[in-house]
């Protein structure tokens, strides 16, 4: 008896040891109903409800005059399963320019309402330039308060394929349909500290609507170019990728980074590693969990993990960075 009770102990003993060793190693920020890493961060998730995701692309949403070298019109053959898009014809021939509208939302919504979300929307691209150009060039999205731009654009690069690291993502559906995501965290991001970085808002400023540009449309071989819009959400759907948005990829010794990561849905937990620890270190602080502290001079890789939504999806993303 006395031998199953020594056995017992030492196994206690392994597990709590165990624990120790690997609870130390997986320093993140980890939310539950609040913020707390291994320096037992405060900071509380706001509750808030989101609708179901609604669709927005009916000709009755478009903002009176915000349409620029285009002419819209409702579309019921050529849709996605919805019964009404918006197709949107080229007015400027074969000049190349930013073709431009604005979609109104079913009411207005402020940045902390949806900042864990993403815009969502089908793009028909198939007749909108030449065959020698199918299938490039994305439109860009950004949030507005009534015309008026807030945050970030994302988008538009002239490519068949949306780079990796971007804050977007595109996904053929066949006969010439896109679906594309923006991530509204990229937009107008949220998780920063304003010792070291400012925004022009904050989680109560007002968004009417989105902007969506397009450079890439001109009409060819005698056709009217043309594109369709369809199912546009503000999605609650959980995310295919992270993205980064940063500018730039150097920074100073001592110096704070924040790592601008685009992401979708509601945080759960986030973590930092570098390939290698002696040039950088994760320094995340009350306010974010997306910034990371030069230590020595070199280059380095460092690799976000996070842990988002009800589903627990996690998701990674690395990068190159150098510290000067």
């Amino acid at each position: 008896m006395n031998k199953i009770k020594i056995v017992s102990l030492i196994i206690i003993l392994c597990v709590l040891v165990l624990g120790m060793i690997f609870g130390t190693a997986y320093a993140t920020w980890t939310f539950t109903d609040s913020v707390t890493d291994s320096s037992t961060i405060g900071f509380t998730v706001p509750d808030w409800s989101f609708a179901l995701d609604s669709d927005f692309a009916k000709v009755g949403q478009i903002r009176n005059g915000s349409v620029n070298n285009l002419e819209f019109s409702q579309e019921t053959e050529n849709t996605i399963g919805s019964v009404e898009a918006i197709r949107f014809t080229n007015t400027a021939g074969t000049t190349n320019c930013v073709h431009s509208f604005i979609i109104d939302f079913d009411r207005n919504y402020t940045v902390g309402e949806i900042r864990f979300q993403k815009v969502a929307f089908d793009y028909y691209f198939a007749e909108k330039r030449s065959l020698d150009k199918l299938g490039r060039g994305f439109p860009k999205v950004e949030l507005v308060n009534g015309t008026t731009k807030v945050g970030n654009t994302v988008g538009g690069k002239d490519a068949t394929e949306v780079p990796e690291l971007d804050a977007y993502s595109a996904v053929s559906l066949g006969n010439g349909w896109w679906h594309l995501e923006y991530f509204i965290s990229a937009m107008t991001p949220t998780y920063v500290d304003t010792k070291y970085d400012k925004l022009p808002y904050n989680l109560d400023r007002v968004i009417t609507g989105i902007r969506i540009m397009d450079s890439y449309i001109y009409n060819y071989s005698g056709n009217t170019a043309f594109v369709v819009l369809d199912n546009l959400q503000i999605s609650s759907a959980p995310c295919i990728k992270l993205g980064l948005f940063n500018g730039t990829t150097s920074f100073a010794a001592g110096k704070q980074y924040w790592v601008k990561v685009a992401f979708a849905g509601v945080i759960n937990s986030v973590n930092i590693t570098f390939d290698d620890d002696n040039i950088a270190e994760y320094m995340p602080t009350e306010s974010s969990p997306f910034y990371i502290k030069g230590k020595n001079p070199g280059s380095t890789t460092f690799t976000v993990t996070m842990n988002l939504g009800e589903e627990h999806q996690i998701l990674t993303v690395s990068r190159l960075i150098t510290v000067t």
